[in-house]
């Protein structure tokens, strides 16, 4: 038992010091790359953000899963713009290329959600990643290639919580 320990130890020992002088192992990039997932942390409360998928052809959808959880040992409100939650589009330099909510009408309001220790809120959103453009008021598609979307909860205090990002691979239909 005391040799597992130790090779254990010595492994993570291992790898602080590659991550440290800068080298890591590529497969730790490729999960990093290829995940569904991505989170936040705000105080006690959690965002996370699931995909269904990371590639698609132009025009296909991905869903969205976003979701606050209270992780905290007392209740929270949360006050937040309508709609919640949006989600933003980047390109591979980290460039802002579109949102969710660009194009689309929603109340003016301010959401207050009550979140009790435990408790989430969450909500599907549908996109097929087409950018609109203002001159038209139609939704363009965009260029097939490498993005990276993001989830935003759109508290109504600043600053906005914003995951990090999950990439996702447009291909040409």
């Amino acid at each position: 038992m005391e040799r597992v320990k130790l090779a254990i130890l010595g492994a993570v020992v291992a790898y602080t010091i590659l991550i440290l002088l800068g080298l890591h192992l590529p497969y730790w990039d490729w999960m990093r790359e290829n995940s569904n997932t991505a989170r936040a942390v705000c105080g006690d409360i959690l965002f996370t953000m699931e995909v269904d998928k990371n590639r698609i052809y132009l025009g296909e959808s991905i869903k969205f899963n976003l979701t606050i959880r209270n992780n905290g040992d007392e209740n929270v409100t949360i006050r937040a713009r309508a709609p919640v939650f949006d989600i933003y589009l980047y390109d591979p330099s980290g460039n802002l290329v579109a949102k969710y909510t660009d194009g689309r009408l929603f109340i003016a309001l301010i959401v207050e959600i009550d979140l009790k220790p435990g408790d989430s809120y969450s909500r599907i959103m549908e996109w097929n990643l087409y950018r609109y453009n203002e001159e038209s008021g139609e939704f363009d598609p965009i260029e097939p290639g490498l993005y990276r979307v993001s989830g935003v909860c759109l508290i109504s205090s600043k600053p906005i919580i914003e995951t990090d990002t999950i990439t996702i691979e447009v291909l040409k239909a």
